[in-house]
């Protein structure tokens, strides 16, 4: 109860925030539709052309491209959030008042990541009432859209798993700003890979299974599926798969994060020395 408390007052932190500085809400909003709007018509002027192979995507391909880009673009994020709370509040040298509290850092970094699956997950669904109708997709049944639910949430388990990976160099390999190399390299192959932009058919076989090392990869599957047409012959595998990376990605996110923190406490890592 006492660490819900913690995580409530970071996201209501991060909601006075926006508050007191409403521009930057409205810029997110914006840049969200932005991101999606590119794609959609990238992939508008060019569905009729393409020679991808699209008989196994289950939609058409623009809406093939939006559902893609809608979650990734979500993921990308979320996955960024608790390293870039953590160097936020070391240049603000308020990371050794966090560290005071047992669970202050902990605190942290799962109240950002919480406000920003919220915040942006707002912003997604809006998009998705906006592109479903222009797309013309069909929700085949209340039912599918649970199971979807349920799967996206294992899918975010797993992104907060990486996310406290890429959180744990800050310490572990001193990266205090930029980007750091968990995320950075996630998000590559995702985009690469994973099927992001185009069917991982158009690779040869050999390259085919590094998309597939990514929890990405399976709720693309599963929201192209589920959300269009309502084919669920791989939803226990996806959803096998999809628990499988939640429950290592997590309790390894949580592992690597303790050992970092444990590691900055007898190495001063907690102090900002500008």
């Amino acid at each position: 109860m006492k660490f819900l408390k913690i995580v409530f007052s970071f996201i209501r932190m991060r909601f006075r925030a926006f508050a007191l500085y409403p521009m930057g809400f409205i810029i997110e909003i914006v840049r969200g539709y932005v991101n999606v709007g590119i794609w959609f018509f990238i992939a508008l002027f060019i569905q009729k052309s393409t020679s991808l192979n699209l008989q196994s995507i289950s939609v058409n391909y623009v809406g093939y491209v939006v559902i893609g880009v809608i979650i990734f673009q979500n993921a990308e994020q979320l996955i960024k959030e608790p390293f870039n709370a953590l160097s936020q509040s070391f240049w603000e040298k308020k990371l050794e008042i966090y560290q005071t509290s047992p669970l202050g850092i902990w605190g942290l970094v799962s109240g950002r990541f919480l406000f920003t699956f919220l915040f942006n997950g707002a912003i997604q669904f809006s998009i998705i009432l906006i592109t479903i109708p222009l797309l013309k997709i069909q929700i085949p049944g209340a039912l599918n859209v649970f199971v979807f639910l349920l799967l996206y949430l294992l899918f975010i388990v797993s992104i907060f798993g990486l996310s406290l990976l890429g959180a744990s160099t800050f310490f572990f390999l001193e990266v205090k700003q930029g980007r750091e190399p968990i995320s950075w390299s996630v998000n590559t192959m995702v985009r690469l890979f994973s099927g992001v932009y185009y069917p991982i058919t158009i690779f040869p076989r050999y390259i085919r299974w590094i998309g597939k090392l990514f929890p990405h990869y399976y709720i693309m599957s599963a929201a192209r599926s589920l959300l269009a047409i309502g084919k669920t012959a791989n939803i226990p595998l996806i959803t096998t798969v999809l628990l499988f990376f939640a429950i290592i990605f997590f309790f390894t996110g949580i592992f690597s994060l303790k050992r970092a923190i444990n590691f900055a406490e007898k190495r001063s890592g907690m102090s900002a020395l500008v």
